[in-house]
């Protein structure tokens, strides 16, 4: 695994990052979903739901355990990346940290194992299914941290070239366990805590080996990280509380099949996560730089940040727009099918989760803004979790989906409050806003007649009137800055 200094930080940058970010992501997705046949013959919706829930309740355990410490590593790296004896005390100091923090909540989780299954996992036994992803929990900050840092040195290929083969050998466990020795749930859970137990021991080998970090604890190191990170502890920790509890409620009121169903729509949804994520690890660094040292191309800031916008709705309108096709296509179980009515859902919140970003980054940007974020994200969640709580019966699986929706509107809107009193970097949110609307219109043509006749088959006509509402839509959000896309594909292709 490689760690090189990346000292360039421009629009190039961006754009060959991004591409190798969301090539990586995007291929580890594609092998997923040509697995979705084979694993859908294999497992039920019961054992989605069961491992869903359980890797919800890990999901808040893991940012405790972190203490939003990837955060801290992002922002300080800038400002110790001419000292080098001082980088690598403080990147010392945060993996020492959360490996003591690692065993610490290791401890807990196990002595207070039959309250979290008869309370927090409602009828999970915590032997085998909660101990294997409690590992998992355990073990996985420290390659999370390793990957955080080839991150910010701009180390794209070295970073990608880790999670392919991190994914390459959790898809070979998962068709081991799963189809192989058809272990289920159990499976699953397995494929994923054993590349996390050896990558978190590689990373460390490496680390210490290349001499990338001094063994040290430095306590003024990590007070001024903790000072940086604690206030994103509740807005971190809130979005998962809300994940967990809209399951949990789902559970109860339901059952667990319906959590299935829901996480397989997600993980369609979810791509448009991945893509703009992808976009956004690299796009954060240009952001900092920019700020700190070149205040005179703010604008190629705020251009950027809109046509990525157009980028992440041209997907998201791919992915809504054919929903059911895909679906129906990737899933051997005729009772997956109906989950495709949650992911345009999902998507149109994956809209307004880039806006959060982009204004997020700004934010996260000035280390007094940070401490008002919680509330963006305390405010968002807290709408969702009283969502979930009285509306699950009315909407079962649809429930997360819409909550989700609710959150990330009350989010975005906060967060832009928020950054306008410190950073005077305004986005075109307008025009960012008709994008979104144009997304909301088109799907809604394009989905109508599947909607209001429903089909359980595909039908040649249906699909036909969706391609051509998508080609219609995509001329209308991408003709502006046709010159621009066509000049950039010219460049790079």
């Amino acid at each position: 695994m490689a760690l090189q200094e990346k000292k360039e930080y421009s629009v190039k940058k961006v754009i060959v990052n991004s591409s190798i970010y969301s090539i990586t992501n995007i291929l580890q997705k594609a092998l997923s979903f040509f697995l979705l046949p084979l694993y859908t013959i294999f497992l039920t919706p019961g054992d989605y739901g069961l491992v869903a829930l359980i890797s919800s309740f890990f999901g808040f355990i893991a940012l405790l355990i972190t203490l939003a410490l990837n955060g801290a590593v992002s922002r300080f790296f800038f400002f110790y990346k001419n000292d080098e004896r001082k980088l690598k005390e403080f990147l010392g100091t945060i993996i020492i940290g959360i490996i003591f923090n690692c065993l610490l909540w290791f401890i807990l989780i196990l002595s207070f194992r039959n309250l979290i299954s008869s309370v927090f996992l409602k009828n999970i036994e915590f032997f085998p299914y909660v101990f294997i992803a409690l590992i998992s929990t355990v073990t996985s900050p420290i390659y999370s941290i390793y990957q955080t840092i080839l991150q910010i040195k701009q180390d794209a290929k070295g970073y990608s070239t880790n999670s392919l083969i991190y994914f390459i050998f959790a898809v070979s466990l998962n068709l081991l366990f799963i189809v192989g020795f058809k272990l289920g749930a159990k499976g699953l859970l397995l494929a994923n805590t054993i590349p996390s137990v050896l990558f978190s021991i590689i990373a460390i080998i490496t680390l210490i080996h290349k001499k990338h970090i001094a063994l040290v604890f430095r306590w003024a190191f990590m007070l001024e990280s903790l000072r940086y990170a604690i206030p994103l502890i509740p807005h971190l920790l809130s979005g998962t509380i809300a994940d967990y509890i809209s399951k949990s409620i789902l559970n109860i009121k339901s059952n667990l099949a319906n959590i299935g169903l829901f996480n397989l729509a997600f993980q369609f949804g979810s791509l448009l996560d991945i893509i703009q994520s992808s976009i956004n690890s690299a796009f954060v660094p240009m952001v900092f730089d920019t700020l700190d040292n070149h205040r005179e191309a703010e604008q190629k800031i705020i251009k950027t940040t809109t046509i990525i916008l157009k980028f992440v709705c041209f997907s998201g309108l791919a992915i809504a727009m054919f929903s059911k096709e895909i679906v129906v296509i990737m899933t051997s179980n005729i009772v997956f099918h109906k989950a495709w009515k949650a992911i345009p859902i999902i998507i149109l919140g994956a809209l307004f989760q880039n806006l959060y970003i982009s204004y997020s980054n700004l934010v996260f940007y000035h280390r007094k803004a940070t401490r008002f974020i919680w509330i963006a994200s305390l405010s968002g969640n807290l709408v969702h979790i009283i969502f979930s709580v009285w509306f699950t019966s009315m909407f079962i699986y649809f429930t997360p989906a819409i909550a989700g929706v609710l959150q990330r509107v009350i989010m975005f809107i906060l967060v832009f409050r928020i950054s306008r009193r410190f950073e005077p970097v305004k986005y075109e949110l307008n025009k960012m806003m008709l994008i979104i609307l144009l997304f909301v219109v088109a799907v809604a043509i394009g989905l109508a007649p599947d909607i209001l006749v429903p089909k359980e088959r595909l039908d040649l006509f249906r699909f036909i009137w969706k391609a051509f509402v998508f080609m219609l839509a995509t001329t209308i959000l991408l003709y502006e800055d046709r010159y621009i896309i066509k000049t950039q594909i010219t460049k790079y292709i």
